[in-house]
């Protein structure tokens, strides 16, 4: 499992769009991608929850990321220019 904390830079945060393309990362990669943010962990599949974390431009996240294909350093390079990281 590959840890990373990250700061979202996108404009407006985390909205549906997003939480949608980081759900499909997951699903893709065949990867857990789980986020977590004030004092919760949510799995990135699950979007109706990652936008109840309610993230906005600058908040900081953990970004969790487990792939039995070894692969996570590519998924969390996903997720960083989804987020407006890279």
């Amino acid at each position: 499992m590959l840890r990373k904390k990250l700061q979202v830079m996108i404009p407006g945060g985390i909205h549906m769009a997003v939480a949608l393309t980081l759900g499909q990362i997951s699903k893709r990669e065949d990867a857990h991608v789980f986020l977590m943010a004030k004092g919760r962990m949510v799995s990135a599949r699950e979007s109706q929850k990652v936008l109840a974390l309610g993230i906005r431009k600058g908040e900081w996240i953990e970004v969790m990321v487990d792939s039995e294909g070894g692969e996570e350093a590519e998924v969390i390079e996903q997720v960083e220019k989804v987020l407006g990281c890279l």
